[in-house]
């Protein structure tokens, strides 16, 4: 597998990435190891060390639809990636149990790390 950093200026080994992405466990198009955060946009998989990320936070949207019989809400998750110099990744996951999932993991992984949104600024 190829592997394409998400920041230019921090790119690592392949043999270290591929048995990076082995140790991993996959939930959605998010891979989560030790070392890196993968997660796979198109045909690229794209990888990141938390180090690296200025944020990485879920977030939930609130889409109308309308049903067959009603009206109602559907309930988005999203990963989203933000790190110094790129654009910020948005990364649809499955469900809320597996965007819980993948956070409490995350949690787990890096307890020092903060994984909140960043206050916006006006």
């Amino acid at each position: 597998m190829k592997f394409t950093p998400l920041r230019s200026d921090k790119i690592a080994e392949e043999k270290d990435l591929t048995a990076a992405y082995e140790k991993g466990h996959e939930i959605g198009k998010v891979c989560i190891s030790p070392a890196f955060l993968f997660f796979k946009k198109g045909f690229k998989t794209y990888y990141i060390a938390y180090d690296d990320a200025t944020a990485i936070y879920r977030r939930q949207l609130s889409v109308e639809a309308n049903l067959c019989c009603e009206q109602g809400d559907i309930i988005q998750e999203y990963l989203l990636i933000r790190a110094e110099g790129t654009k910020e990744q948005q990364i649809q996951l499955p469900d809320t149990k597996a965007a819980r999932i993948l956070m409490d993991e995350l949690k787990a992984l890096r307890p020092d790390y903060n994984f909140n949104a960043p206050k916006e600024t006006k």
